[in-house]
């Protein structure tokens, strides 16, 4: 926002996923390790409380996903202007501040990877040869014979 040299008063973001905007309102951990990175982007660069829902017919995001074929996408307008209700007073706007915190699950886990590798010795002990063809003759002439 800074890029445009305009000074912004506030800043609002609209989301059709209560999830989603759930999600941004909560800690950012708990959640898989790419998510929780997104999320707490999102919580550094923005105010968690200026997320709102909006229904996916009034999200512009979603006109796209919705087939529409240029011409009807230049006629429609929405997308060059928005939706209507952005020139109401935002009291007026069809979105919800509703917070569903306390109906997403508390996701707080804890992972551990583990790798495990059966190793072999080598039937060749590689620091006898100080030539590297006579070590891939020898290693090649046992495969052979194993």
């Amino acid at each position: 926002m800074e890029e445009t040299g305009i000074d912004f008063q506030r800043v609002l973001y609209l989301v059709d996923s209560e999830i989603v905007r759930a999600m941004i309102q909560k800690r950012s951990y708990g959640f898989k390790t790419f998510v929780a990175t997104r999320i707490g982007e999102i919580q550094e660069l923005s105010d968690p409380q200026d997320w709102w829902w909006v229904s996916g017919g009034d999200n512009v995001a979603d006109i796209i996903s919705r087939g529409l074929d240029p011409k009807t996408l230049r006629e429609n307008g929405l997308w060059q202007n928005g939706p209507h209700f952005l020139q109401l007073p935002v009291e007026q706007w069809p979105v919800s501040q509703r917070c569903t915190t306390q109906e997403m699950p508390e996701r707080v886990g804890i992972v551990m990877a583990t790798d495990f590798t059966e190793s072999q010795a080598s039937p060749v002990e590689v620091e006898r040869y100080s030539d590297f063809r006579k070590l891939l003759r020898v290693t090649a002439m046992l495969r052979r014979v194993v």
